[in-house]
């Protein structure tokens, strides 16, 4: 038997294999069996066999798979626009709330609805969703720190990465300086929490920020200001007491690390859902300078 007579009788063989397998409902199996052929006829049934597959998951309103199996058979046929119809069918109806939202400049509600959502998938039937999530994100944050809701802003320019570069202005703020632990040679300690909570040499407390000013207290309706905040670095931390002007210096304890921060993700409006799936403030003042300088 001649070498081409064998390619032949082979290519025949793995053909009515693949053909059986594609009549069980083995669509992936078939597929691979085709590209053995190793020519453009197995190619072209290797395909055919993965867009009838596509074609059955979109058919029973498995809309995420079908658009993935779609998106992978590239620029087979009219694969990319049934994978673009797939995805709308699950996504449409965030994609519509999300925009008006952003029109509508509730970037807290944009951030909402696009929380936990796999941006990879969006992004391929969405392009700008992932850089409209970063910009809500940021803006969110822009308003709440406006409104003195500095750590309410925190989640937001984390989520906002690297849009104006959040991540190296906004989160580098000295007020976010003063979150995490510290102590000093004579026995002092800090804790500062995000959630406007502390722990001073053992006493539990709220707290809040006023300028260059530390207020405390046992609860927020009775918060006083006790301590001026003279200095906080990344390493360091300075209070001068307000009623006698002794001054506390502490040190950082190990590293500065943000906590990480949880945000609720909104679901829909019900007739929505498609588908089965300028000038600066004190606190400015007090959080962009860098060094140990006075900050009063």
């Amino acid at each position: 038997m001649t070498s081409t007579r064998a390619k032949s009788l082979r290519r025949s063989i793995l053909k009515e294999q693949g053909a059986g397998l594609e009549e069980a409902g083995e669509y992936e199996a078939a597929a691979n069996v085709y590209r053995q052929m190793g020519n453009s006829e197995g190619t072209e049934l290797a395909n055919a066999a993965l867009y009838l597959q596509a074609e059955q998951l979109s058919a029973q309103g498995s809309y995420t798979e079908a658009a993935e199996a779609f998106r992978n058979l590239g620029t087979y046929q009219d694969a990319q626009t049934r994978a673009e119809e797939c995805a709308a069918a699950v996504w449409g109806g965030l994609y519509q709330t999300v925009s008006q939202a952003m029109k509508e400049e509730d970037y807290v509600s944009v951030v909402g609805y696009l929380e936990g959502k796999d941006m990879e998938v969006l992004s391929a039937v969405y392009p700008e969703l992932p850089e409209m999530y970063r910009q809500a994100a940021y803006l969110a944050g822009e308003k709440l720190y406006g409104q003195n809701q500095f750590y309410e802003a925190l989640p937001y320019y984390q989520r906002a990465g690297e849009y104006k570069e959040a991540n190296d202005k906004k989160l580098r703020r000295r007020i976010y300086f003063l979150l995490g632990e510290w102590s000093n040679s004579e026995g002092h300690t800090a804790l500062f929490r995000s959630d406007y909570t502390c722990c001073l040499d053992g006493q539990e407390m709220v707290f809040g920020i006023s300028g260059f000013n530390l207020l405390l207290g046992e609860t927020e309706e009775d918060l006083t200001s006790v301590y001026s905040l003279t200095a906080v670095t990344e390493t360091g931390l300075t209070l001068r007491k307000k009623s006698d002007s002794s001054v506390t210096k502490y040190t950082r304890v190990g590293d500065w690390v943000l906590p990480e921060t949880q945000l609720t993700a909104l679901e829909l409006p019900q007739e929505e859902t498609q588908g089965s799936e300028g000038e600066e403030s004190p606190e400015d003042m007090l959080v962009e300078d860098e060094g140990d300088e006075e900050l009063s």
